[in-house]
């Protein structure tokens, strides 16, 4: 079996990246909400310093921490927007501690405010229903 010069086998390589992702992930899940979160609080769960936080994540996600993060809420907002929920309740439910802050956040993402993406939204699934119920009639 092959093994590379410090003897670790690929296996072991493997484990320890798949493990600091899904663990990385179940912390940002649980927490996300909680506008107070750090990077440093993330590290500290994780047992790593920040320094080291910031090499994984630029390493398997290719953007920092706070950027992945940023990118959970705002994603998180989007299903929470389809849903129907007001865009000011959004704002405060995934973790962003101002309306302004998240609505600049939203158009940087998706380069509409949350206000248009909601009517767009609602636009579409207006069309769906309309030309659903009346094939009903043809």
């Amino acid at each position: 079996m092959y093994s590379n010069q410090k003897g670790i086998e690929p296996f072991q390589i493997y484990h320890k990246e798949n493990q600091f992702r899904l663990r990385f992930k179940r912390i940002i899940n649980s927490n996300y909400k909680d506008q107070s979160l750090k990077v440093s609080d993330i590290a500290a769960a994780l047992s790593m310093s920040e320094r080291q936080l910031s090499r994984n994540t630029q390493r398997y996600y290719k953007v920092s921490p706070t950027q992945y993060l940023r990118r959970y809420r705002i994603e998180k907002a989007q299903m929470l927007l389809f849903l129907g929920y007001r865009i000011s309740d959004v704002a405060m439910e995934v973790g962003f501690s101002s309306l302004s802050y998240f609505s600049l956040n939203f158009k940087a993402e998706f380069g509409c405010s949350a206000s248009t993406y909601f009517r767009r939204i609602r636009d579409e699934l207006d069309k769906i229903y309309v030309r659903d119920t009346n094939s009903h009639f043809e």
